[in-house]
């Protein structure tokens, strides 16, 4: 079960890495979200807070990587609690280089399959 969750877990930064909006299609529920907070480091603020459904989350997945500003680190993902039915993952990586962001990924489990429900996410400064 926990090798599920954790593959499960690891298509989300693959997707944007890739650019790859089939894996939102494969590993995400219709109805995911993802909620967070950006830091928007040459005004040194704090973005408003915003949510994303899935058109939106692929529209950012097609486009986020296409110059390359993804680095090649992998991302550190640990089960912080998993169930027969839902699970919690947090997912910290360097989503750009030298600026890290940290996710909660929640995941429930639909028709057997691992599927991502939300996420929650801010930059790490």
């Amino acid at each position: 079960m926990e090798k599920s969750i954790l593959e499960v877990a690891a298509t989300y930064p693959a997707a944007f890495r890739q650019m790859d909006t089939n894996l939102i299609d494969v590993y995400f529920t219709k109805t995911a979200t993802k909620t967070g907070f950006i830091f928007d480091y040459e005004n040194d603020k704090w973005l408003d807070i915003s949510t994303v459904k899935i058109p939106e989350i692929k529209e950012w997945v097609a486009v986020f990587n296409k110059e390359g500003i993804m680095p090649d680190s992998l991302p550190e993902i640990k089960i912080l609690d998993a169930q027969d039915r839902i699970a919690v993952v947090k997912l910290e990586m360097e989503w750009l280089t030298d600026k890290k962001g940290c996710d909660y990924i929640l995941l429930i489990k639909e028709d057997s399959q691992w599927k991502i429900e939300s996420i929650i996410y801010q930059s790490v400064l």
